[in-house]
């Protein structure tokens, strides 16, 4: 048998809406956006020089699409501006508002075990 232990894929996000209710953006992740000699085709700081309008947008998308009922589809906007808040604009009140966000997602979702993790 191959007993060779295979790293998970870093670049992995979820691919369906109970995946992303569960995904966490952890520091794999993280790291290899910022890592990444990809130009422009991840977020990280190179690729996004003057990201306040992004997060702008990102903040009035998940607003939208949570008052119109799209509420578990707003997650991969939340992890995104999650991101852009931790490692692109190091703004730790977005950080907190974003997480804040999120519990609120899955509270609405009947979720209360991942809302009370989105804010330890």
């Amino acid at each position: 048998g191959n007993d060779e232990k295979v790293e998970p894929d870093p670049w992995k996000i979820p691919d369906t809406l109970d995946g992303w209710a569960s995904w966490v953006l952890d520091e794999k992740l993280r790291d290899a956006f910022k890592d990444s000699k990809a130009n422009g085709m991840v977020p990280n700081v190179k690729s996004l020089p003057d990201p306040d309008t992004l997060i702008f947008y990102l903040q009035w998308l998940f607003k939208q699409m949570f008052e119109s009922g799209y509420v578990v589809h707003a997650l991969p906007v939340l992890s995104m501006l999650e991101l852009l808040a931790m490692d692109i604009v190091e703004n730790s009140e977005l950080v907190i508002l974003t997480r804040l966000w999120k519990a609120k997602v899955f509270d609405a979702l009947h979720m209360p075990e991942k809302a009370r993790e989105c804010c330890e």
